[in-house]
């Protein structure tokens, strides 16, 4: 049966407008909300009014997310500011209690099975506490690449989902892996490695994605590298032209295996996707231009609490973006003085 030329004409409309339809509901393609500002905390406040003052932060470097609250090291001050999802302060740790006046300038934080571990960098130590404070354990590394020098430094931690504690020392060029409580401490990878790809240079952030695989920030070298639990090479995440430009410091990855870090020396966020391209920025005023004046000022340590990025400022205290991890699909690669 031959169609009519109106038949013929409607179904090739119908056809337009499903495929129309199609390309509207397509995974991957609705979502393309840019990073949005959803929080700032200046300065720390109360959540009960007549509370007395909590004073300013003094350089808080550090961000931990635990059953809904916030803990952020205000290293200055030696102290952890616990935090409601609003921004005010619910508790003070470490300025008295159980771990009263043991941080001396920690510099960065994490969590793991609702426990905080701290690397206490002026003591030498991590420091592992429970979310009211109680101390529970300090643990002070010692291994054979360290003998004959100074004290072992920790600024950079995270903690696999075995409960094997990863410590960086920058100032040594050394990661370290404790297990067993911290007990056993061995080198997961040093200076000294058998390769370029296996030699960490002034190492400072470290995380570990959802499939347990350890990223290590180099600052000294702009790379940042990721490499299996067994210490496995897997990939390299740098500037394409000039690798040292970029002086990463601290890290997080979101669910999709992006990789969020902050940069000693453009003071930004970067986001790489999982195939190593740069595709974004976080902390712009305007997301679509790499010109637009930032929020941020010092940003360091970073941590996720579901959909939400936070990041400790230095500077200008604590931020929080709201990012659906698809939209990272949507993007082109960055064109700009950032990623030639």
């Amino acid at each position: 049966m031959r169609l009519s030329k109106q038949s013929l004409a409607f179904a090739v409309a119908v056809a337009v407008l499903l495929f129309t339809l199609w390309r509207l509901v397509e995974p991957g393609e609705a979502q393309k909300i840019p990073p949005e500002f959803v929080l700032y905390v200046k300065e720390p406040k109360a959540t009960t009014a007549g509370t007395p003052p909590l004073g300013n932060w003094d350089t808080p470097t550090g961000v931990v997310a635990v059953d809904g609250d916030l803990f952020v090291l205000d290293t200055g001050n030696d102290r952890i500011l616990k935090l409601d999802k609003t921004g005010r302060v619910t508790a003070i740790l470490c300025e008295v209690g159980d771990c009263g006046r043991l941080l001396k300038a920690p510099q960065a934080i994490t969590a793991h099975e609702g426990l905080l571990y701290v690397a206490n960098t002026g003591a030498g130590q991590v420091v592992v506490l429970s979310t009211d404070g109680s101390l529970i354990s300090t643990i002070e590394p010692r291994v054979s690449a360290t003998a004959g020098k100074e004290r072992f430094a920790p600024s950079g931690i995270v903690v696999s989902t075995e409960g094997d504690i990863y410590v960086a020392d920058t100032g040594k060029d050394l990661v370290l892996r404790l297990s067993n409580g911290g007990e056993t401490a061995s080198v997961f990878m040093s200076d000294k490695g058998e390769s370029d790809k296996y030699r960490v240079s002034k190492p400072i952030g470290l995380s570990i994605d959802v499939w347990g695989n350890i990223y290590i920030a180099n600052s000294g070298n702009g790379r940042i590298r990721k490499y299996s639990p067994e210490g496995r090479h897997l990939q390299e995440f740098a500037m394409r032209s000039n690798p040292a430009f970029f002086s990463p410091a601290y890290l997080a990855i979101d669910i999709s295996g992006n990789v969020y870090f902050t940069d000693n020396r453009s003071r930004m966020v970067y986001v790489y996707s999982p195939t190593g391209d740069l595709v974004g920025t976080v902390g712009l005023l305007n997301a679509r231009r790499v010109d637009s004046p930032g929020v941020l000022r010092d940003p360091q340590g970073l941590c996720w609490e579901g959909t939400t990025l936070y990041v400790a400022d230095r500077t200008a205290g604590l931020f929080g973006f709201q990012i659906d991890p698809s939209y990272w699909r949507t993007k082109q690669h960055l064109q700009s003085w950032s990623h030639p």
